[in-house]
């Protein structure tokens, strides 16, 4: 599904993770973790959120995506949400992750990412593990630390703890 609304001034950069928060949240009876930026896994990889900002008549809007593996017949390396007893329809959880995003998305101007911000940490895939985050330009490798108040990844590189707004995280134990 995507959600289309006018982008708020501040916090944009956040939108996608506190939106995955949102998904967990609803969906809270299904084990997720959430691999920073923008994905949500199991065992495997359940989905994602993609954000994009666009402009439409000088007003920037956004774009939010979330993608979820819903049928049984998805793709060996993914999990997929018909396997979990949900008590309702995909009608049904468009609706409630609708219900549930209203509500953080009006907090986030008042510093809402702050709260948020230990739920997903404490669900953080790979923290405290060894990992590589491919950026643009260059590859680095540390110790998966947290997510900042800033929403940024930090890592623990030769004892000093750096932080990262974007990038592709891998555990170093994946090829």
């Amino acid at each position: 599904m995507t959600l289309c609304f006018p982008a708020p001034e501040r916090k944009q950069e956040l939108l996608g993770q506190c939106f995955a928060l949102n998904v967990m949240q609803v969906l809270s009876s299904v084990p997720l973790k959430f691999k920073w930026p923008n994905d949500l896994f199991t065992s495997k990889k359940l989905g994602g959120i993609l954000t994009e900002i666009v402009s439409y008549k000088k007003t920037p809007w956004v774009l939010l995506g979330c993608g979820l593996n819903l049928t049984k017949n998805s793709p060996p390396q993914t999990d997929s949400l018909a396997k979990y007893s949900l008590p309702w329809n995909y009608l049904t959880l468009a609706e409630k992750l609708v219900q549930g995003w209203v509500p953080i998305l009006k907090s986030l101007p008042q510093g809402g990412f702050l709260q948020y911000r230990s739920i997903l940490n404490q669900a953080l895939l790979y923290k405290g593990s060894l990992v590589s985050l491919k950026t643009t330009n260059q590859i680095f490798t540390g110790i998966l630390k947290e997510i900042a108040p800033s929403g940024a990844l930090v890592l623990e590189i030769d004892g000093l703890q750096q932080h990262f707004f974007s990038g592709t995280l891998r555990p170093m134990c994946e090829g």
